[in-house]
């Protein structure tokens, strides 16, 4: 069988459009993958399991009605903590904002929901975005997949570390100078990143920062050809 954590979101949307696998199988997986290595590596601030399952559950029921979905539908995605959810807790790596549950959804997280994605939980990162290696969040260092004593940049580090380690297909980030580039690229991420500006009333930018999105190709470390 298949293991859904090592393939890229792209086959594992086909495998859930073809009715291979559910969006709950494949959820399941990977928070399955999440409770058996995120003690060590620290990818994650708030794993929101029960709602991923519940959001899964209801991707799987609307597939099988014929109603129209995304096409990366029932796929499982993580966001970097700096982005605000209305559902999960939002505290930018910093204990000023512990225990914080904004009132609305970041735009890209708001699109994310109505394209059908799974959110999994929020990411690990730099406190307020300010670093380069996510050793400075007040919830402890992220650490690098790869090994173990090394970081695994940042500041989005956590998001970095979370697609590197299999815990999830996808994950969200946004970079001002340098934050996904580079944990991507120490991480063995390959990244998609967009310069689009964003609706900066919606979550927490140091300063004027394009959101992206790193993803699991079909070999991990390969590098896509598409642009």
């Amino acid at each position: 069988m298949t293991d859904l954590t090592r393939i890229s979101a792209a086959e594992l949307s086909g495998l859930l459009a073809d009715g291979s696998v559910s969006s709950v199988e494949a959820t399941r997986v990977h928070l399955e993958r999440i409770a058996a290595v995120d003690g060590d590596v620290h990818a994650f601030l708030h794993v929101a399991a029960e709602t991923a399952l519940a959001t899964a559950a209801d991707v799987d029921r609307r597939r099988a009605a014929g109603d129209r979905l995304g096409p990366l539908a029932g796929v499982p995605v993580a966001i970097k903590d700096v982005l605000v959810t209305a559902d999960m807790p939002t505290t930018a790596g910093s204990k000023i904002l512990e225990g914080w549950l904004p009132p609305y959804d970041a735009t890209v997280v708001r699109k994310l929901r109505e394209s059908d994605l799974v959110p999994l939980g929020k990411t690990n990162m730099d406190e307020f975005a300010m670093g380069s290696s996510t050793e400075h969040s007040a919830y402890g260092p992220t650490h690098n997949p790869w090994d173990l004593e090394r970081i695994p940049g940042g500041s989005g580090g956590g998001s970095a570390a979370a697609v590197a380690a299999f815990e999830a297909p996808l994950a969200l980030g946004s970079d001002t100078g340098g934050s996904i580039r580079q944990p991507a690229a120490v991480t063995g991420s390959p990244l998609c990143y967009t310069t689009s500006l964003p609706d900066t009333t919606r979550w927490m930018p140091p300063a004027w920062s394009p959101t992206g999105r790193r993803w699991r190709p079909p070999q991990r470390l390969g590098w896509p050809t598409a642009h």
